[in-house]
């Protein structure tokens, strides 16, 4: 995830979406209504769509991360973001990321996203499919395409049923990267990836500022991904995450004439202030309730981000890097 507001991108960013540093493997990388998704209805995977969202009748905890929860059974076909490294910068276990990802099946998320080939995905993929759910995996980088894609690869190991979309690149050209490299990458990615039986979806993910500036990004996708927090906005607050983020979904679906998912959307607990947007956890409470409000008619176009905090990141410019876990790490959690 990378700082970016309505109309430029930032050169801050986090650890998270970007490549990492961690050794792990040897390849890496002002409130407004809520609206209605204005987005495509045609589903990219199966999940039931009638399980209302329950009233907004939580209350805050105090201090850190006391609660951080959306509830068991709101999240209705939406997707998840997922972080594989642990607290102390380490791959997770195998039976960590089996409780986790039985955990947020529980939650009736339907997809699962995670971040390139620091830590074995392939652990992720068995567990989503153990637990009826899809996974939106990738590398962060393009600067070796080849040799991340032949990891992410043989980690996936012949598993492309669980595949739901391949990404080829996180926020690169919000990062400094060129549209026509990236374009380049996805190009030599689609050959390998059918050559090695995937028939999914390929996609770059990138910012929804980039998207709307850079409209080729959409073109060599199979639909466009985009990352989107309202939280960097400074004139938008908690209440108005839903309607932000949608209509920015609503603005590159103009411009590029296909289907949207929002790879990222989220708000942190804790951190500094953005103007209008504050972190804390009722904000959170709030923010997320409007996301999942907004794309209540089309909960497949929403990966929540993210499942739990990210502790081992920087905390970046505003401090609010390792703050957007949704869950607590034990999994405990309130309804809304």
């Amino acid at each position: 995830m990378t700082i970016q507001d309505s109309t430029s991108s930032l050169s801050s960013s986090s650890t998270s979406s970007t490549s990492t540093s961690t050794p792990l493997l040897t390849e890496a990388s002002s409130d407004s209504t809520t609206t209605t998704s204005p987005l495509l209805s045609s589903s990219s995977f199966d999940q039931p769509n009638t399980a209302p969202i329950p009233p907004d009748n939580a209350t805050s905890g105090s201090g850190s991360n006391s609660y951080n929860g959306v509830g068991n059974g709101i999240s209705n076909g939406y997707g998840i973001a997922y972080d594989t490294i642990d607290s102390s910068g380490s791959c997770k276990s195998e039976s960590s990321i089996n409780g986790d990802i039985e955990f947020l099946a529980q939650q009736g998320y339907k997809l699962v996203r995670v971040y390139d080939i620091d830590c074995n995905i392939g652990l992720v993929v068995s567990a989503a499919a153990a637990n009826g759910m899809k996974v939106f995996t990738g590398i962060n980088g393009i600067g070796n395409v080849v040799s991340d894609l032949g990891t992410l690869i043989r980690m996936i190991n012949g598993n492309w049923a669980s595949i739901h979309t391949i990404n080829i690149g996180n926020e690169v050209v919000n990062d400094g990267g060129s549209a026509a490299a990236v374009i380049a990458a996805i190009g030599t990615a689609r050959g390998l990836l059918s050559a090695a039986g995937f028939t999914g979806s390929v996609v770059t993910v990138d910012t929804f500022n980039q998207h709307e500036a850079n409209p080729t990004l959409c073109a060599a996708s199979d639909y466009c991904a985009a990352n989107c927090h309202a939280f960097f906005d400074a004139n938008i607050a908690a209440s108005g995450a839903g309607s932000f983020v949608s209509q920015q979904a609503s603005t590159i679906v103009g411009k590029s004439g296909k289907p949207v998912i929002i790879t990222e959307s989220g708000w942190p607990y804790n951190g500094s202030a953005n103007g209008d947007a504050v972190p804390s956890l009722d904000n959170q409470r709030i923010a997320i309730s409007s996301l999942l409000s907004a794309f209540s008619s089309d909960p497949d176009r929403l990966i929540l981000f993210q499942g739990f905090d990210a502790s081992y990141k920087n905390p970046g410019a505003l401090g609010v890097e390792q703050y957007f876990g949704i869950y607590e790490s034990d999994h405990d959690n309130r309804p809304l």
